[in-house]
Formats: C-alpha cells, sequence, structure tokens
C-alpha cells in the first residue's frame, strides 16, 4: 500500500522531473532557431555557455540528452506512482546517479573551463540533485534494507 509520505516525494520529485522537461525544450529550442536566451537579471551568459564547443558531444546538443533525461525520469516516476515496483526505483535511481554526475561535470566546466554560468543550465543541475536526493527516499521506501539482508 502507498504511503501518503511515499506519494507526496514521488509527486514532488514528478513536478521537478516536468521543470527539467520544460527548461531543456526552452534550451533545444533555442539551440535549433538561434535565438538568444534570455538570462534575466543574474550575472550570467547564457549565450556564450549554450554556443561553446562543451554544448554538444557528437554534434548532439546537451539539451537534448536533457530532455530525454527528463522524460525518462518522468515515465519512471509515473510509473512508480501507480504501481510501486523494485524495477522504476533502481531505473530511476541509476539514471539519476548519472544525471548528477554529468551536472557536476557540466557546472566543473562552466565554472572552471568556461569561466560563465548559464542560469538555465544551473537549474537544471539543480533540479537533477534534488530529484538524485528524492530519489534516495523514494528507492528506500520501495526497496527497504533489512539488518539481516545486510549480514
Amino acid at each position: 500500500m502507498k504511503s501518503k509520505h511515499f506519494s507526496l516525494i514521488t509527486s514532488f520529485s514528478l513536478l521537478l522531473a516536468l521543470l527539467g522537461v520544460a527548461d531543456s525544450v526552452y534550451l533545444l529550442i533555442k539551440h535549433y532557431t538561434f535565438s538568444p536566451v534570455v538570462c534575466g537579471p543574474f550575472i550570467a551568459q547564457c549565450d556564450s555557455v549554450l554556443s561553446s564547443s562543451y554544448s554538444e558531444v557528437f554534434g548532439v546538443p546537451l539539451a537534448l540528452g536533457g530532455v530525454v533525461f527528463y522524460a525518462a525520469l518522468v515515465i519512471f516516476l509515473v510509473s512508480m506512482l501507480i504501481r510501486q515496483k523494485q524495477m522504476f526505483a533502481r531505473l530511476y535511481m541509476a539514471i539519476t546517479c548519472f544525471g548528477i554526475i554529468f551536472s557536476a561535470h557540466f557546472v566543473y566546466l562552466q565554472i572552471r573551463v568556461l569561466h560563465e554560468i548559464c542560469t538555465y543550465c544551473m537549474v537544471s543541475a539543480s533540479i537533477s540533485t534534488l530529484l538524485f536526493i528524492l530519489g534516495i527516499f523514494i528507492f528506500r521506501h520501495i526497496i527497504p534494507v533489512t539488518y539481516a539482508e545486510i549480514s
């Protein structure tokens, strides 16, 4: 039976994943239309980050990877809300592990290599980090660890 706590955390994670999809779709549209990205009043250089050589991998924009990443998470989260299955929790955790590693790498590139920050990229990195942290709670709910299993 689903607990209220589990449903709340999973629903909040779903909202974050949908925000991630929106963020990535916006950047993908801007990439293919070559239109400027509005970064707001923050100290940010979105266009220079998004047009750098690091914005694509093998000619594929990172924003497309973001859309796929967040869309997969949306699918797994909806599946977990409908049916609490270990398989969905394991896939969710695996994907969020990759997401946090890639996000850390891209944040490093912005700060240490490009010396410029993209607000939307940092929003995505923050969402990815939060989804990983929330995923730990989801994972522990669906796959409880008992002391008998550890020893």
